[in-house]
This record gives structure tokens, sequence and C-alpha cells, in this order.
């Protein structure tokens, strides 16, 4: 439409107007910023393969919690 008319709106200057947007920067004094979509949402809960669970119920029950608790560390999640 901008083009039709004849205007370059890339060369006009930006005026923000907005009262409301004005009154939060100098409340604030920052840009809000968005959510990282693809930001870690925190230790997932553990889950062991089935290969997993056959060792370790070859193991004692001391080596089986540490290796668990070494399992769960190595790939981020949390032992329940």
């Amino acid at each position: 439409m901008a083009k039709r008319a004849g205007l370059d709106l890339m060369s006009l200057s930006y005026k923000d107007a907005d009262p409301e947007r004005k009154q939060w920067l100098k409340e604030n004094g920052a840009e809000p910023a968005g959510k990282d979509k693809r930001a870690p949402k925190g230790p997932k809960p553990l889950y062991i393969p089935k290969w997993k669970e056959a060792k370790l119920a070859k193991m004692s029950a001391d080596a089986a919690s540490a290796e668990k608790a070494r399992f769960a560390a190595a790939n981020n999640m949390v032992v329940a």
C-alpha cells in the first residue's frame, strides 16, 4: 500500500507515541524482552531405558542406586 503511494517507510523516523509504553519504560527502565521458547525448562523426570533397568536388576541395591544417580546427573534428570 505504501509502495503504491510512493512512500519509503524505511526512510521515515520511528516515533513512539503510546503513553502507556512510555510510562512502562519510565518505571522499568528497559525494553520488554520476549521469552526464549527454546530455553531448557529444567531437569526432566528420571526415565531409565529397559536395557539399563535389566543391568540395574543384576546389581546390588547400593550399586544400583548409585548408578541411577550417576545416570540421572549425566542426562540432566531428577531422581524421584
